[in-house]
């Protein structure tokens, strides 16, 4: 069985997102690690754990534990609920929620995510921009354009970068157009590095089963 999972590998001072076509062969994850961090408070280390979930959110166990942490219903006893509501740690449940629906669990209900991560577009924190960017790209939708590509001139490389590999992901009929356009207002090492995202993403988009 096939399945996609974006993981994040942070390089030096980039996150760089790399999509891939998994075939999934592990055997489960553990959700009692994850318990552990969320009692402990270790917002790194359940940070860590919620990516690593990303290879396995087409298990309905799993989905249905991390989509009680989002609406606060069944939380494992002793973990704060404040910590739940830390935006690093929201915008990451939110992503493996994503995920999770675009490999076809439709128990999760997206608009409510949908709504968080424009929210999160907003805050001070670069990684929860930067994730809040990534899970709008998994939308697909043509209006969140227009939410996206004011960071593609950031002045933080992190963001720009976040903002181009998100632009990238994106299947929608406007967004190579729209990559075209902003690649010629850019310098020529921003420009370089959005020309080259963008035909690597073509290369996946070109495969079945990437754009769906």
């Amino acid at each position: 069985m096939k399945i996609f999972s974006i993981k994040v590998v942070v390089l030096t001072l980039v996150a760089i997102f790399i999509p891939a076509i998994c075939v999934y062969s592990s055997t489960s994850f553990d959700l009692n690690k994850l318990t552990i961090a969320l009692k402990n408070n270790n917002v790194d280390h359940v940070v860590t754990l919620l990516n690593d979930a990303k290879e396995f959110s087409n298990q309905e166990e799993i989905v249905q534990y991390i989509n009680n942490l989002w609406v606060d219903k069944n939380a494992p006893p002793e973990v704060s609920n404040k910590l739940l509501h830390k935006s690093i740690i929201r915008i990451n449940i939110a992503d493996f929620l994503m995920q999770a629906y675009n490999n076809g669990n439709s128990t999760v209900h997206i608009q409510e995510i949908h709504k968080y991560a424009k929210l999160q577009l907003t805050s001070h924190k670069e990684e929860v921009v930067s994730m809040a960017l990534f899970v709008l790209a998994q939308f697909n939708d043509e209006n969140d354009l227009k939410l996206i590509e004011p960071f593609i001139f950031s002045k933080s490389d992190y963001l720009f970068r976040s903002a181009a590999l998100s632009l990238a992901m994106m299947c929608n009929d406007k967004v190579d157009n729209r990559m075209e356009y902003l690649q010629k207002q850019l310098d020529s090492s921003r420009k370089h590095y959005l020309i080259e995202t963008r035909k690597k993403f073509k290369k996946m988009k070109d495969n079945d089963g990437y754009c769906r």
